[in-house]
């Protein structure tokens, strides 16, 4: 792992460090946070790298504040490197959220797989997954080059960069939804596999598609009841949640030949299995963000999606072309 540069240190301070010889315990917050912090930092070397940017850098820097945050980085006081950032304390608030939510009370009864897992093990599912997700929202903000485009979009106004932040939030979810669709075909093999289960992969999956969108649900409205309002940048955080959840089923390969078909199975199944969700007390508080009606707000946040090329590609390959080998 690169060590953040000095203008990083400078303002946020010295990050932890483990070595190989740091016998951290398997499915702690800090083994869960620094396993993906380094996969997030190193996967990012290897976009930026394949693309061309062989000149930037990419590090992993794990501050020891207990406050949840995790952010990207970069500056032009130091343009080659990026910082992929998340402090000791977002784990434990991840951990925290889903437990105050009795995430395990809202997998639905008729599931097969996940049951059958140690309580244990499927907390430190459900918080893995929910953390993989928030750094590889940071992975996108570095991989589209939002930083930069945000420092110039500075230079035209605070209205101008308002605008600019909901579009990199909307554009860093959707990229998100696709880096962690491999990551959830995995677990859903692993947990098919480690229980032996007589049953097709494509129905552990949807279980694991459904327990994520709980999540995601679950901390999003922790996040923004707690530290963001109403006058947050990201839509309600049931919206939030469903929409990067059917993202990643959108993107996870199947053997079928009717992949539309499956793809809406795929919707229907995870929608019917957040139901409970939208009944919970917390759907509740963070609608005081703003109200909402469900299927208006998520055929409004997909053409969202599908307008944001038109709008943000052409401005961010121009950043691209100017900052992806800066001297």
């Amino acid at each position: 792992m690169h060590l953040p540069p000095e203008s990083f240190t400078s303002s946020y301070g010295k990050s932890i460090y483990f070595s190989s010889n740091d016998k951290l315990e398997v499915g702690s917050d800090d083994y869960i946070s620094w396993h993906l912090l380094n996969r997030a930092s190193a996967s990012t070397n290897l976009a930026l790298n394949q693309a061309g940017h062989s000149l930037l850098r990419v590090s992993g820097a794990y501050l020891p504040n207990l406050k949840p945050r995790a952010f990207a980085y970069w500056s032009t006081k130091s343009p080659r490197d990026y910082v992929i950032a998340c402090t000791r304390g977002t784990c434990e608030a991840v951990r925290y959220s889903l437990s105050e939510g009795n995430f395990q009370s809202l997998i639905p009864a008729n599931f097969i797989a996940l049951p059958k897992l140690h309580v244990d093990d499927l907390s430190a599912l459900a918080v893995s997954i929910t953390l993989a997700t928030i750094l590889y929202h940071e992975v996108a903000h570095v991989t589209r080059f939002h930083l930069p485009y945000l420092v110039e979009k500075k230079k035209e106004g605070l209205e101008s960069l308002s605008n600019a932040k909901r579009l990199c939030e909307v554009d860093a979810d959707k990229w998100a939804s696709y880096l962690i669709a491999p990551e959830l075909l995995a677990q859903a093999r692993g947990i098919n596999s480690a229980l032996k289960l007589r049953v097709p992969e494509e129905i552990v999956l949807r279980e694991v598609l459904t327990l994520y969108g709980i999540a995601l649900h679950l901390w999003f409205a922790f996040d923004n009841h707690i530290t963001l309002k109403k006058s947050s940048i990201y839509p309600h955080p049931l919206i939030r949640s469903t929409r990067i959840t059917i993202g990643a089923a959108d993107n996870i390969p199947t053997n079928s030949d009717v992949i539309e078909s499956l793809s809406i199975e795929r919707s229907i199944s995870i929608l019917n299995g957040l139901s409970a969700v939208e009944n919970t007390h917390l759907r509740s508080i963070a609608a005081q963000q703003h109200s909402f009606e469900l299927s208006k707000e998520l055929f409004d946040i997909n053409e969202k999606y599908s307008n944001i090329e038109l709008s943000l590609n052409p401005a961010l390959h121009e950043i691209r072309s100017k900052w992806g080998s800066p001297d």
